[in-house]
């Protein structure tokens, strides 16, 4: 049954990943990357696999919280706190290291990091897609329906970049 429910859970990631580099202002972007994060999570635990991929989903709903609070305040982002998630992604994925597999929600994660404190909503959407393809990889190795949603939301960040590029150019789609 816990893994039925996880399986749903992966599904309902999925519509937050769909959905992610489709917003324009950030907060929303933050809000939606914090929602599928927990999400992520509960999958993860639910499937019984507690590895780096379910502690850096803990992580990532705390960093999320954070930066909400930094785009509220309109307080910028310090290096020290950069320094202190970029340890906390890559110290708590090892701490859950029990595979090669495990490095790929290591590397997602920094790419998440530099998302999530990234002001410029382009740049957010280039490194979602770096995220999303690393954890595309690490869901289906694993066989979760996650890997729907990252496949997903790949899709739609190359549609978003692909489209405000031409937005800003002024050129026309093809």
């Amino acid at each position: 049954m816990a893994y039925c429910i996880g399986q749903i859970i992966g599904i309902v990631a999925a519509i937050g990943c769909a959905i992610l580099p489709l917003f324009r202002k950030k907060w929303q972007m933050l809000v939606c990357s914090g929602l599928s994060a927990l999400c992520f999570g509960l999958n993860l635990l639910l499937l019984g696999e507690t590895g780096s991929g379910f502690i850096i989903s803990i992580v990532c709903v705390i960093q999320t919280l954070i930066a909400l609070w930094h785009l509220q305040k309109g307080v910028p982002v310090t290096v020290r706190e950069n320094a202190v998630f970029l340890v906390l992604y890559v110290g708590c994925g090892i701490l859950g290291f029990r595979s090669a597999l495990d490095v790929l929600p290591i590397i997602a994660s920094i790419f998440n990091m530099w998302a999530t404190f990234q002001k410029d909503v382009h740049k957010s959407r280039i490194l979602i897609l770096m995220n999303a393809s690393s954890f595309f990889v690490y869901y289906l190795m694993l066989g979760s329906t996650a890997c729907i949603a990252e496949l997903i939301a790949i899709a739609t960040a190359i549609f978003t970049i692909r489209k405000k590029r031409t937005e800003r150019d002024g050129d026309p789609l093809p």
